[in-house]
């Protein structure tokens, strides 16, 4: 039986926390010249929502409230909610299902830390055994020996290869406030839809495409 290929995409927001663990993870980012009291809480005051907020981008800490996964050109199966445990445990069931496997993305490396860590916190220590180590990033094609000095946006290899950007113009920066406002569906559907248009970059740029042997 050979290798299916598991398109994957995840979106977060900020975790949960209290306001001393706020100003706890914000006392630690106070640069070093700051030694006065009154002006290391100043600073702190003035930056603890930035703190928070960055959060989203820490595989440690970030809360996933997305997931969105696709096996070979199937259509995208997508969880979402508030409570991350339903999602981790629904891709673990999903990926039960696909016996042999590789995840594939847009810096899906990221994508797959994030659900390790995400799936500890859970207690859900099958997704971790689920998640290869065998992974395919399409960036790495693309630009192996230049990511260090930068990443390559989704929307801009689209572009690129004359495909349509995202669903409805959305970009990772507004699902936080799409989910905030109660748009749920429709961080969904732009999850989805990252896992489809990623899909299309691989194969449009022919590092891609369908096992139409898989049984």
């Amino acid at each position: 039986m050979s290798t299916a290929t598991v398109w994957l995409d995840i979106e977060t927001i900020p975790t949960a926390w209290t306001l001393t663990e706020g100003y706890a993870a914000t006392l630690e980012r106070v640069p070093s010249n700051y030694s006065k009291p009154d002006s290391i809480a100043r600073w702190v005051a003035e930056h603890m929502a930035e703190t928070w907020k960055r959060t989203a981008l820490d595989p440690l800490l970030a809360q996933v409230v997305c997931i969105s996964a696709a096996v070979e050109d199937e259509k995208p199966t997508t969880w979402y909610g508030d409570a991350p445990g339903p999602l981790v445990d629904g891709l673990a069931a999903f990926l039960r299902d696909v016996s042999d496997h590789r995840i594939a993305g847009w810096h899906v490396l990221w994508d797959v830390d994030v659900l390790r860590w995400q799936a500890a916190r859970c207690g859900c220590g099958d997704l971790g055994r689920l998640l290869p180590t065998r992974r395919y990033d399409v960036l790495d094609v693309h630009e192996a020996d230049i990511l260090s000095r930068g990443r390559i946006g989704l929307v801009k290899a689209a572009a690129a290869c004359g495909l349509a950007g995202k669903v409805d113009g959305i970009h990772g920066g507004d699902v936080w406030r799409l989910w905030g406002a109660g748009e749920r569906a429709k961080v969904a559907e732009y999850c989805a839809g990252d896992v489809r248009l990623a899909r299309d970059v691989a194969i449009a740029t022919g590092v891609w495409a369908p096992n139409r042997e898989r049984s």
